[in-house]
């Protein structure tokens, strides 16, 4: 009898070590598993940062936790999916690959906050107004908050004319300018294309109108035509010296 009661006791005694063992492993596998989602969070903040930081002044960035439970993550490699290559502001999703196994992927939310300049119109400018720096004004704010094609910089504004009548404040947008017209449809004009150490010019027909940079279309003969660059009044170029075609 004694000797079933000391049996009895070493067993409880083991399953009692294992009891209280389990609650201690779940807890170091818990903290595991937390130390890799901190560090690939980490890791993904350090990618965002170096994928903005060309973007704005100043860049806010917040990365969420994911609620799934994943295994551990060995060499997170973070990168972008693809709906998020272009943005890069509010709300993106960010893949990371583990393992360098490009099966073993998990995907984060991310919150990019873009603060900086932009421009606005000081006071209410007529269409067809040639703008200058006094008309505009630059504003502090939330750049990912804009509207598309928003400017950013005063010099990309001036000198361009208005396409519409702009109320004081608006925030000037790309579509809302055209550069002034150099050249005219139906124009002569003269083709330039250069060489090393020399220029070779021709006479032509523009058949599309074009300020300075824009690409249009030049007639240089019945049957024959091509692209050519606005580089001033009455002027436009070709790349390369074209021998064949001037």
């Amino acid at each position: 009898m004694i000797r079933k009661t000391a049996s009895l006791s070493a067993r409880l005694r083991i399953l009692l070590g294992i009891v209280l063992t389990i609650p201690a492993f779940t807890l170091a596998t818990s903290d595991s598993r937390a130390d890799t989602e901190t560090e690939i969070m980490a890791t993904v903040q350090a990618f965002l940062h170096e994928q903005t930081r060309d973007k704005a002044s100043q860049v806010q960035i917040r990365v969420f936790d994911s609620a799934a439970s994943f295994p551990a993550c060995l060499d997170p490699q973070p990168f972008l999916a693809r709906r998020s290559q272009q943005a890069l502001s509010g709300d993106i999703s960010v893949g990371v690959r583990c393992n360098g196994d490009a099966g073993n992927v998990r995907y984060l939310r991310a919150r990019i906050s873009l603060l900086g300049s932009y421009v606005t119109v000081a006071g209410d400018i007529p269409r067809g107004t040639l703008l200058e720096a006094s008309m505009l004004e630059r504003q502090q704010g939330n750049l990912d908050k804009l509207p598309p094609k928003a400017i950013l910089e005063s010099e990309h504004a001036v000198g361009q004319l208005t396409r519409r009548r702009l109320s004081a404040g608006t925030i000037l947008q790309q579509q809302h300018l055209q550069r002034p017209s150099l050249i005219e449809r139906g124009q002569p004009v003269t083709i330039e294309s250069r060489g090393r150490g020399f220029v070779v010019t021709r006479e032509g027909e523009a058949l599309e109108s074009g300020g300075r940079g824009d690409a249009i279309r030049v007639r240089i003969t019945r049957r024959e035509n091509l692209r050519a660059v606005v580089i001033a009044e009455d002027r436009v170029r070709v790349g390369e010296f074209q021998g064949a075609s001037l």
